[in-house]
């Protein structure tokens, strides 16, 4: 689902450095982990009659629908995902967040393999991304924040990273 709404989003002028992973605990008025229903069409009013300027900060949003968790497209990639609380290097890099409040739920373990293997390995790979450059909000923010969350293990994560991005490439040489 990509938005169709005219917005002033900035585009980047250098590739990615870094992956930065949030939560969407700023939209939890109206989202739940244990919602079995699709929610991210809400998100939408929200995000646009609360941010005049149409910016949400999010290129990718991990939806979780019946115990499976989905990505989906926020914004195009190469715009800025402008945050007041980080540094400006750090807006030019790809945003993904997880739909939930992980200050108050604890994500299950099929999260971490979805959000790795479909949005941090390819991303990864085709920007020559390592792991180190794989950051939480929380590490990078001038201000007191533990966004993604408390519950979210980013050791976790980096474990499914590591073990996607040992798998070898089809090789799609002389068929």
């Amino acid at each position: 689902m990509v938005p169709l709404k005219i917005s002033d989003l900035k585009f980047s002028t250098k590739p990615p450095k870094n992956i930065i992973i949030h939560s969407t605990s700023e939209l939890v008025t109206f989202t739940s982990m244990d919602n079995n229903t699709f929610q991210i069409h809400r998100a939408y009013p929200y995000i646009y009659s609360n941010n005049p300027l149409n910016r949400h900060g999010y290129h990718f949003i991990i939806e979780n629908y019946q115990n499976e968790f989905y990505p989906i497209a926020m914004q195009p990639l190469f715009t800025k995902c402008i945050w007041e609380d980080m540094d400006p290097k750090y807006h030019s890099d790809i945003h993904v967040a997880v739909l939930g409040n992980y200050d108050m739920d604890i994500p299950l373990e099929r999260c971490y393999k979805v959000l790795a293997y479909k949005i941090l390995c390819p991303f990864a790979r085709y920007f020559r991304i390592t792991y180190k450059n794989l950051l939480l909000h929380s590490e990078i923010s001038n201000s007191k924040t533990t966004c993604p969350g408390y519950y979210f293990e980013k050791e976790r994560m980096l474990f499914y990273f590591r073990a996607y991005m040992r798998r070898i490439s089809i090789n799609r040489g002389n068929f």
